[in-house]
């Protein structure tokens, strides 16, 4: 455990052995999180993340979706402006 601090543009100092051991640079991504007074950073692996998604949506039938939403779109349309429709 260490005492860091914030500079005054708002910038959290991570200690330099804390950078080097989670290899930490200029271009790592963090998910900052408030769980009450304490604040929770992750550092995000984005090609990792890419990755998961991908997994996921495999499992995910996009098109089938995408028709729902389309359908959904035009009956709420046929409904808002039947005048539209009735040509």
């Amino acid at each position: 455990m260490e005492i860091t601090s914030i500079d005054k543009a708002g910038r959290l100092i991570i200690p330099a052995r804390i950078r080097k051991k989670m290899h930490i640079d200029a271009e790592t991504k963090f998910l900052v999180v408030q769980m009450g007074n304490k604040i929770l950073l992750e550092k995000l692996d984005l090609s990792d993340l890419a990755q998961r998604l991908q997994d996921e949506l495999k499992q995910v039938d996009v098109e089938k979706i995408a028709a729902s939403v389309r359908e959904e779109m035009n009956e709420r349309a046929r409904k808002d402006k039947p005048e539209i429709f009735a040509r």
